[in-house]
């Protein structure tokens, strides 16, 4: 069972792929750059055409809500940055809301939560052995998703949802490592040729605060941070290919940096 949904593990694995790869694409049209009216309406339409899928896609599937692997998270993120870009609002908001439900309840009952270690066989073992407490301590160990729908939480403004992850966090699934990972440096070396994630740094433990205004200061003050400001220092939003980063965010299965989500705080509103 694909969390609330009825259809199973392997489904909301590829689902999540559709997912990631249609947002992928939007963003792709969305970051475009335009070169007159004409070719600004072309794209209007190109960002239009592809949130309509998405919308749908995620609409039409209740599994869309239940990421199975951690790094489905990296899909998740892609698709809320389009569709906020693409000023499909509600639908995020919704999306997030309904996500951080489930992800609360699956940590608090240690059943169908996303897998840690990303593996596919892990994830096969967990349906076949649901109730084993060692496998499921070992899989729930650490955690992108608690962490960014927390964070996605604050930019929506859904403080009751934000809560429910807060208090959970805090007692029934303590022992879970929410964190997240923010690429340094020389980060462009390798971004387009995989190997990131073994540089950077990792927040970790990702401590969900009492208050999302207390989250919100925090992620306020993490963009004031230089060292750490991923969107500033691309090298393709020089040569307008931005999107580039956020299709090998895709590829080669890295977290999409805070800094650029996090800024879209007031976008969300």
């Amino acid at each position: 069972m694909a969390g609330y949904g009825s259809e199973g593990a392997a489904f909301a694995v590829v689902l999540f792929e559709h997912i990631g790869l249609i947002a992928a694409i939007g963003l792709a049209c969305r970051m475009e750059l335009v070169g007159g009216d004409e070719a600004g309406t072309t794209i209007e339409s190109n960002v239009a055409a592809v949130a309509d899928g998405l919308c749908a896609l995620i609409k039409n599937h209740e599994a869309s809500a239940s990421p199975r692997l951690d790094e489905h998270i990296i899909d998740v993120t892609l698709a809320l940055m389009f569709l906020v870009l693409a000023g499909r609002h509600d639908v995020a908001k919704e999306w997030v809301a309904e996500i951080a439900k489930r992800l609360d309840y699956c940590f608090k009952t240690k059943s169908k939560f996303p897998v840690s270690t990303d593996s596919l066989e892990d994830l096969v073992e967990l349906e076949v052995n649901p109730k084993e407490s060692t496998l499921v301590e070992k899989l729930m160990g650490t955690s992108w998703s608690l962490a960014t729908i927390a964070a996605w939480c604050v930019i929506f403004e859904l403080d009751d949802h934000y809560a429910a992850l807060a208090q959970g966090a805090a007692g029934p699934y303590a022992k879970v490592c929410a964190q997240l990972w923010h690429p340094t440096g020389e980060w462009s070396g390798t971004w387009y040729f995989g190997g990131s994630l073994e540089q950077g740094e990792a927040e970790a433990p990702y401590v969900l605060l009492p208050s999302t205004a207390d989250m919100r200061m925090r992620m306020k003050k993490f963009l004031e941070r230089p060292e750490f400001d991923w969107v500033e220092s691309s090298p393709t939003r020089e040569v307008g290919l931005w999107a580039l980063d956020f299709v090998a965010c895709r590829h080669f299965r890295m977290p999409v940096p805070a800094s650029a989500w996090y800024r879209l705080t007031v976008e969300a509103q």
